[in-house]
């Protein structure tokens, strides 16, 4: 019986795996070559990613942030955070649009908060901004 095209694909893509598994370092320093050949290329297409998908960039640091400061953490989803909040500033209960979307640890990493969806709330970039780095709300002016 003859192989589906599926199948056929897996077949290859197994096939190409083995092959690179076995062959690791030559695919290692092939890879190193040819970054070395596509530096500027690189930070060019690093730089237009970064900015078509601010929310994962923010997301992967905010991550990257509560593991060196050992907060507890878990998988968030930025998605059913916006959902949640209905798009309404944390801060200063206004509407938040798109572009001015930005994402608040209630209690700050730095104070011993948790990088959890719990933790998380949508604001304005400029309330975020106002609330200022590592205060907690009760710390500051703001109505919450």
């Amino acid at each position: 019986m003859p192989l589906t095209a599926e199948e056929k694909r897996d077949r290859q893509r197994q096939r190409h795996q083995r092959w690179r598994n076995s062959h690791r370092e030559q695919c290692n320093a092939q890879r190193k070559r040819w970054r070395a050949r596509h530096v500027e290329w690189r930070k060019e297409y690093d730089s237009r990613w970064r900015k078509s998908h601010r929310e994962q960039v923010n997301a992967l640091t905010a991550g990257y942030r509560a593991r060196k400061l050992s907060a507890a953490t878990g998988k968030v989803d930025y998605k059913a955070i916006i959902v949640r909040d209905k798009m309404i500033c944390g801060i200063c209960h206004k509407r938040v649009v798109r572009q001015d979307l930005a994402f608040d640890h209630i209690i700050p990493l730095t104070c011993g908060g948790s990088h959890t969806e719990d933790n998380i709330q949508v604001t304005h970039r400029s309330c975020n901004s106002a609330k200022g780095r590592g205060r907690l709300p009760s710390q500051t002016r703001l109505v919450i």
